[in-house]
């Protein structure tokens, strides 16, 4: 079959096509084992961080679990604390008989209720009025003194009570002076069970009489009934008969939950959410009270919870009334128990893992290099043995540069890591420190036997630092010395740190401050091996314009002083002056060289 001349046309740029990509595949695979390296680290990262997060998360649990236990706690223990306070009012009228105005007046106002007993509208003083009573009993009530005394709401009903004396006095609670609670289902029920059981029983939500048009509070009533002969009788039938009247606690619950709670658990709200339902369940209904909203007026609108990891559900029981609780974390607490290393974790391991996959990366196009020198060098015999020691040596050379350079890098980590705080912060101190090493070995190169000259090496280092001025404030004089390659790498971290303490803390840190680096060469102690029997001092000594503060912590440029005397076999003494910080390091140096002076100077730098 002819083709068309289309198809051949195509053809060729087809076959052009899969010819690349199959030799971009070949070019790839020798990085297979950094891809494999960097997927590994990674995913050993990720499963350190999910561990991390599990334990900090099962951590913030239980805290929540403690605190929404402890609003528990509160709640009920503020409840008994009412009840054993409307026990008081019942213990007076057994001892002392019925209540006058005044003594009645005098005994609430002994209580302190505004201090002791925040939350606590008033204490009232019900009497069960017979209904062949209410006439005698507000004509007795106007006789003492309230001529507008009379019993409300008017209706026929066949039990009677009334709001008699309320305390402390003031406009709120003189509204509900005279008002029959029996009248309203919600108060009756809760005052049948007071009845009944002989004990305090706490009311469903209500609107209280004491309030206006304006602040409206979901409101709750306290009731403790008293009987005839002071003694709760034995049955519910002689129980009804005997009964007398009640003594009530009012309550305006935003202010019982706020007031109270900030007296008998402080700091609590600042911390959680707390969220009081009425029903059973509190799944998107209403709550009475909401600690983090600003109008906690019941409405019939449902409004939603918003979801949290860590909210708690319980219950709190007051009078044999149970309301439901939900207590969540509040964003700045919730920030508080999400802080972990978790995160630094994954920010140091996604970091080492690129550092070990180009470790790989690196050797991996190493060998590759090498590899396509050895093809090319087979072609020439007689070169072919020169050719392999070069590949060879730069090879060696390679992997003793990324390990030296491994080493510094992990060490700069693990010391940044020990005294930093936060992420933001170990990736700042983390930065600036990598790049005052990449400074370093900008200024070494590749050749092995070169070896840097110190001035040249000290004034591009400190280049960095010569800005606004500074440079005016920087003097270098010594002779003209070279520095071998190890030697450099850490005389390099050494005058960094130095620097960076002089910017932040110094002389660099205030106008006028001034920095000289001097160095000589003397004689050392004699030593057999001649190579070791020459010294270089270099002195640091800074002239600041403010004083000097002690350092109070050890951080990474202790640990940089430790590197350079263990790494160089030298003495690094660092004294505080009354004039700034001043550094002499001595180091033996092999094979140093010196230029531009006939003999060693054994004299000290000031």
């Amino acid at each position: 079959m002819i083709e068309s001349p289309s198809e051949l046309r195509t053809e060729p740029h087809l076959v052009a096509r899969v010819s690349l990509c199959l030799s971009s595949i070949a070019r790839a695979r020798p990085y297979a084992p950094a891809l494999f390296v960097l997927l590994l680290a990674l995913l050993a990262t990720a499963l350190a961080t999910s561990m991390a997060r599990r334990v900090e998360q099962h951590t913030a649990h239980e805290i929540m679990i403690a605190e929404a236990a402890k609003l528990r706690d509160a709640i009920e223990d503020v409840g008994k604390t009412y009840e054993m306070l409307l026990r008081s009012g019942t213990g007076l009228i057994n001892a002392a008989g019925t209540p006058t105005r005044d003594s009645w007046h005098r005994f609430v106002a002994s209580l302190d209720v505004d201090r002791d007993f925040p939350g606590m509208q008033g204490i009232g003083y019900v009497e069960v009025i017979p209904p062949d009573r209410i006439a005698p009993h507000e004509k007795a009530q106007r006789a003492a003194g309230r001529p507008d005394y009379r019993l409300t709401p008017a209706g026929a009903r066949d039990f009677y009570t009334a709001i008699v004396y309320l305390e402390p006095q003031n406009w709120r609670n003189a509204r509900a002076v005279g008002f029959d609670m029996s009248s309203e289902t919600v108060r009756r029920r809760a005052m049948d069970r007071a009845r009944d059981s002989g004990s305090a029983k706490l009311s469903g939500l209500v609107i209280l009489m004491q309030e206006t048009s304006e602040d409206v509070q979901p409101g709750a009533l306290f009731y403790l009934p008293f009987y005839e002969g002071g003694k709760v009788p034995e049955s519910i039938a002689a129980r009804r008969e005997k009964l007398r009247g009640f003594i009530y606690g009012a309550f305006r619950l935003r202010d019982l939950f706020q007031r109270s709670l900030a007296r008998h658990s402080p700091g609590t709200l600042r911390r959680v959410r707390l969220q009081v339902y009425a029903d059973k369940s509190a799944e998107g209904a209403t709550p009475f009270f909401d600690s983090a909203a600003a109008d906690v007026t019941p409405s019939p609108v449902r409004a939603a919870t918003s979801r949290d990891d860590y909210a708690q559900h319980l219950s709190a029981t007051i009078g044999g009334h149970t309301w439901n609780l939900r207590v969540s974390a509040n964003p700045a607490f919730k920030r508080e128990l999400e802080k972990s290393r978790a995160q630094i974790i994954l920010a140091g391991g996604t970091l080492l893992s690129i550092l070990a996959a180009a470790v790989a990366a690196s050797l991996a196009y190493s060998n590759q290099r090498m590899a396509e020198a050895a093809e090319k060098l087979s072609r020439e015999v007689a070169e072919r043995r020169r050719a392999q020691e070069e590949v060879q040596l730069a090879n060696g050379e390679l992997i003793h540069r990324v390990k030296n350079t491994l080493t510094v890098v992990s060490a700069i980590a693990a010391q940044t890591s020990r005294h930093t705080a936060t992420v933001p912060e170990f990736v700042h101190a983390f930065r600036d420190r990598l790049v005052a090493l990449g400074r370093v070995h900008d200024l070494l190169r590749p050749d092995p036997a070169y070896s840097p000259d110190l001035r040249s090496f000290t004034k591009e280092l400190l280049n960095a630092y010569s800005t606004g001025g500074i440079s005016t404030a920087l003097a270098i004089d010594g002779p003209a010395v070279s520095i071998p390659r190890n030697e450099a790498v850490l005389l390099s971290l050494l005058f960094n740190e130095l620097a960076t303490n002089a910017t932040k803390y110094g002389a660099w840190s205030a106008p006028g401050g001034s920095i000289n680096v001097s160095w000589l060469v003397e004689d050392g102690p004699a030593e057999e091996d001649e190579e070791t029997a020459e010294q270089l001092v270099i002195v640091w000594k800074e002239h600041s314009t403010r004083k000097v503060d002690l350092p109070t912590s050890k951080g990474f440029g202790t640990s940089v002083l430790t590197a350079i005397e263990r790494g160089l076999r030298g003495e690094l003494s660092v004294n505080y002056e009354t004039d700034g910080l001043r550094a002499v390091l001595r180091m033996p140096v092999p094979r140093l060289t010196t230029a531009g002076f006939g003999a060693k100077s054994s004299s000290r730098p000031a």
